[in-house]
């Protein structure tokens, strides 16, 4: 089977489960009942930044979780068979996490049909630049499902470290406003995450210079050397050296 084909085949496994879809819709209600609870207090009615933050702290709880598959897929039992019976397991397993990070993007019509009716069946302006930052948010969110991925997969307690992944990860990326002044070293480390490229998207209307553009690939592809790495050695401790299991 292509990459293709095992993306859609376990989204539509994750789709019928209903943890995926409920941690989903919380996370990203949640967060746009309290900005709606805000602007309310203040006789205003929801912004498209509200919407927008929303939607994508919805779209990253939903990637963190996908992280900790393989941890998930190892106590039922699955890893073994994605690891020994694919041509190619490497493949077999980024589809998974692949489909689990994807399916985060079904904040989108929630969010967005509940600003709606929140206010009061209008829409909030919500501008193309915004959408495509959305949509760039989750496209370099998956590289660090990858490597988080496989770092949990190392460890027996994978999903007590994915909870401590969400908040700071974000906080510094800048999804709530810069948090730290300029030229710190949190500032500094924020561009080491390719979600800082479509987080500046989102939140300001002017488009990002090329040296943003520039620093997100190498971002990207930093990331995606790493979990390549992590991979390898994750396929040789477990079907050469057998000394990580799977069961």
């Amino acid at each position: 089977m292509s990459f293709l084909s095992m993306l859609f085949f376990h989204l539509k496994n994750t789709a019928t489960q209903s943890y995926f879809f409920f941690l989903v819709l919380m996370n990203a209600v949640s967060l746009l009942l309290l900005q709606y609870i805000g602007s309310f207090a203040n006789n205003h009615l929801l912004s498209g930044r509200a919407v927008a933050t929303s939607v994508l702290f919805g779209i990253w709880n939903s990637a963190v979780t996908a992280a900790g598959i393989l941890h998930f897929q190892r106590n039922q039992g699955v890893l073994v068979y994605l690891v020994n019976a694919s041509k190619n397991p490497r493949t077999a397993l980024l589809a998974l996490i692949s489909s689990s990070s994807t399916f985060g993007l079904i904040a989108l019509p929630i969010v967005f049909g509940l600003a709606f009716l929140l206010n009061g069946c209008s829409m909030p302006f919500i501008s193309s630049q915004v959408v495509f930052g959305m949509l760039l948010f989750w496209l370099s969110a998956l590289p660090i499902t990858y490597v988080l991925a496989s770092l949990f997969l190392l460890s027996r307690h994978a999903f007590v470290y994915e909870g401590l992944c969400v908040l700071p990860l974000l906080l510094i990326s800048g999804l709530l406003g810069p948090l730290f002044p300029s030229g710190s070293f949190l500032d500094v480390l924020s561009y080491l995450l390719p979600m800082r490229l479509p987080i500046r998207l989102v939140l300001f209307s002017d488009w990002p210079c090329w040296w943003f553009w520039a620093i997100w690939l190498i971002d990207i592809s930093l990331f995606l050397f790493a979990s390549d790495a992590l991979f390898r050695k994750i396929l040789l401790r477990i079907r050469v050296s057998a000394e990580l299991e799977v069961l």
